[in-house]
């Protein structure tokens, strides 16, 4: 089952630091089901129908944006690494 691993951020609202999923569906697909049980992480990484500019979605320490995409599969022993970007200089 694919892991996800949540920054600080999500970890608080969701309780705990990582988030595990049965199955093999696309990325797109897992990320919706992880905002419908934690509804109020939502608008961090969805944008409508696309990724906000605020995160960065790696698997197997790949950037999403180089694989598929929000429609990259997902198999069952993928590491999915949520970031959110932060300000600073």
């Amino acid at each position: 089952m694919p892991v996800f691993l949540l920054p600080a951020a999500f970890s608080k609202r969701v309780g705990m630091h990582s988030l595990e999923y049965p199955g093999e569906e696309s990325l797109d697909y897992f990320l919706k089901l992880m905002c419908s049980q934690y509804p109020t992480i939502e608008p961090q990484i969805f944008a409508g129908n696309k990724l906000t500019p605020f995160i960065k979605i790696f698997i197997n320490s790949i950037d999403c944006a180089k694989l598929q995409g929000l429609q990259t599969p997902l198999k069952l022993k993928d590491e999915v690494q949520v970031v959110l970007a932060t300000a600073g200089g």
